[in-house]
């Protein structure tokens, strides 16, 4: 299984309980491409997978007779993602309502020292908040103003994040960053 930079999804190999996740049980020695989007993290049961989305929700198919796909039964094998049910990986506590998208850009990333989020909006009361892929909270610069937040690696490890930013406790934007050597 393959996580490629634009961010879908690449199975191949055995497929006897739909693991590779391309809608049929063929086994396949060339990489196929799931139907998912938008993914920062994947990881392989025995016979099942599972992806989580730039959104915080987790996806899962193949094998299900335990409950591995976590919707809650484990009667049917799925062989293309289905949402796993009752789980976010990012936080529970998110703010009521969220104001206008506003875009920002994130350079360099991936990044090893530091990188730089630009907004195209000014900041009054701004808070940065960096989740890992579990959607534990890693991260909190509050009080940020002006439209530039140099973001430093310090004792960060290695990874896939999720940067959250707010605006008067209001999600304004969501992306995700690399870090690496």
């Amino acid at each position: 299984m393959a996580l490629k930079n634009d961010s879908t999804v690449w199975t191949w190999g055995i497929n006897s309980y739909g693991q590779l996740g391309n809608g049929n049980t063929n086994n396949s020695n060339t990489p196929l491409q799931v139907p998912i989007t938008d993914v920062i993290k994947i990881t392989v049961g025995g016979e099942h997978s599972i992806a989580l989305k730039n959104s915080g929700t987790l996806w899962s198919w193949g094998l299900n007779g335990n409950g591995q796909l976590g919707n809650g039964t484990g009667a049917n094998n799925y062989t293309t993602p289905i949402q796993t049910t009752g789980i976010s990986c990012l936080s529970t506590a998110t703010p009521e309502k969220v104001n206008a998208i506003v875009e920002t850009t994130i350079y360099p990333n991936p990044f090893s020292e530091e990188t730089t989020i630009t907004a195209t909006t000014y900041f009054t009361n701004a808070t940065l908040i960096l989740y890992n892929v579990v959607g534990e909270k890693v991260k909190t610069i509050a009080a940020i103003t002006g439209n530039t937040i140099v973001l430093k690696k310090g004792n960060l490890p290695n990874g896939i994040y999720v940067i959250q930013l707010l605006e008067n406790s209001k999600i304004i934007t969501t992306k995700k960053l690399i870090i690496s050597n």
